[in-house]
Order: C-alpha cells, then sequence, then structure tokens
C-alpha cells in the first residue's frame, strides 16, 4: 500500500484485489483519463472492498475498518495506491519525520509508516507563507531553496 499525497486518486492492482481485498464489489464506470508522471491511462471499472488498518490510539493497539471505492488498474507497482481524495476524506495527517500517518476519521489513529524517497534529495524548500489550498485550485507559493552538499544520505542529511 502507498499514501501518495500529489495522486489525485485511489487506485488498486486487479490482481492484488482479487487475491486480497475483503468483500470485493466490481462495477464498470464511465471511462475516466488519468495523468499520472510520465504517463497517462483511462479507468473504465471501480471496486468497492473493505480496509483494515491496525494502529494505536493513546496507546492502545485498535484495528480500523472502512470501506472504499477505487478505479481498476492492471499491474499497478503499488498494489492500492490511496491519493488525495482518501487523505481529504479521513482527515490524513503524515509526519514524516516520526515515520507515521494518523486518521483524524478513525479517532486519531496513528499507523506506522515507512518513507520511501524515489528520487535523490537536492534542495531543502521553505515556504515563506503558509497557504490553504483548496480542491481544484493552483497556487503558486513564494519559496526559500539552498542546494544541499553532495555527501548526504537518501534522507537529505548530511554526513
Amino acid at each position: 500500500m502507498c499514501v501518495d499525497t500529489g495522486a489525485s486518486v485511489i487506485l488498486a492492482e486487479r490482481d492484488w484485489v482479487k487475491r486480497f481485498a475483503k468483500n470485493p464489489r466490481f462495477s464498470p464506470t464511465e471511462p475516466r483519463k488519468v495523468g499520472a508522471v510520465g504517463s497517462s491511462f483511462t479507468l473504465t471499472e471501480d471496486v468497492t472492498f473493505d480496509v483494515y488498518f491496525v494502529g494505536t490510539v493513546k496507546g492502545t493497539e485498535i484495528k480500523v475498518h472502512t470501506t472504499i471505492t477505487v478505479g481498476i488498474v492492471e499491474k499497478l507497482l503499488a498494489y492500492l495506491l490511496l491519493g488525495t481524495p482518501f487523505c481529504d476524506d479521513h482527515g490524513m495527517v503524515v509526519d514524516f519525520n516520526k515515520k507515521w500517518v494518523k486518521l483524524k476519521s478513525a479517532h486519531d489513529v496513528t499507523i506506522p509508516a515507512t518513507v520511501e524517497n524515489r528520487f535523490p534529495i537536492t534542495r531543502r524548500v521553505t515556504a515563506q507563507c503558509a497557504a490553504t489550498i483548496f480542491p481544484d485550485l493552483v497556487y503558486y507559493l513564494p519559496v526559500n531553496f539552498v542546494d544541499l552538499p553532495e555527501k548526504r544520505d537518501e534522507e537529505g542529511n548530511l554526513h
């Protein structure tokens, strides 16, 4: 499973759904074109299924249940891609430093996560102001950035 705050859709890989999803219900949809980094594809089928997460609330381990509807994709590397619609619907907070996600929709359950950087970090960027960006709008924010030295680990920390 992958949480991608830059993805505008929720997707699942067909074979993964058939093997692992709880109570899957497939349905055809009106074709819709989806753009991705370096490619685009058309979704023609959705599936609704139950998802369970294990996390903690105030130190107590709990299991969280939700039902999601996702677009079906063949050969999706992430198997289940939770994009911005899922993040928004569940009030997801991502803490990259502490490596957890929190779902406000489920009593602020905290779920352990790993952070994967697909591209080397080359700059440290700081926004000059805070902004609330509403859905379907584009904002241009002034930022400061500085190039990082060559010798650093995959998380951008200096050696």
